[in-house]
């Protein structure tokens, strides 16, 4: 049985995502192992090849990448903390759990009702519904064991004072914190941003 999801603009790009990483994930040779990232695309009622064309492998290789940095730096950091800031439905907690990380998402709230229907919170992979640029996220967080902030898809959308406003705060209430972030062309993202996020990828 699958599930209708309604978005709208930004937050709907979580399917996009959702739907590039979960075709290579299904592959039998994937370097992405991610079945929940699969069982959530398959249980979702959303008409993806239509909407975002043929997969592309952008944002398989982008989670791949953010997975090989945080799980050395979870290995030095036992029961440190992972920020994962426009968390979609990412499945990064799943993939890089060890046992101790603590994981805490942040996204509009929109984004979060969807992610919680599919991904429940646990102990130890928390939800704040709320904008990155929010900075209030920051007092719910401990960082007493090391922290760790990712960024997937996000800063591009923003203006870049904005950027640097929410970059220097978490330096700054956060003394030794790590950040990892992606980014793309700004003419790129103005063509995303004025399609609502979405785009077909070419054959």
């Amino acid at each position: 049985m699958t599930t209708p999801v309604n978005l709208t603009g930004v937050p709907e790009t979580m399917l996009m995502t959702l739907h590039n990483r979960a075709n290579e994930a299904r592959r039998p040779d994937t370097y992405l192992h991610d079945r929940d990232c699969v069982r959530i695309y398959d249980a979702i009622d959303f008409d993806y090849a239509r909407t975002f064309g043929k997969p592309i492998d952008a944002h398989p290789m982008r989670s791949k990448i953010f997975d090989t940095a945080v799980k050395p730096w979870m290995k030095a950091h036992p029961g440190g903390t992972v920020v994962e800031l426009a968390s979609g439905l990412e499945t990064g907690f799943q993939r890089c759990d060890d046992g101790r990380v603590n994981w805490v998402c942040v996204d509009l709230p929109e984004a979060i009702a969807v992610r919680e229907r599919f991904l429940p919170p646990t102990e130890r992979c928390r939800y704040i519904a709320r904008s990155a640029l929010d900075v209030t996220w920051m007092d719910e967080v401990d960082a007493a064991r090391g922290l760790f902030v990712t960024a997937q898809g996000l800063l591009m959308y923003f203006p870049e004072d904005e950027v640097k406003r929410l970059l220097r705060a978490i330096m700054e209430r956060f003394p030794g914190v790590e950040i990892m972030f992606d980014i793309v062309p700004s003419w790129f993202a103005r063509r995303i941003s004025k399609q609502g996020g979405l785009g077909k990828s070419t054959p």
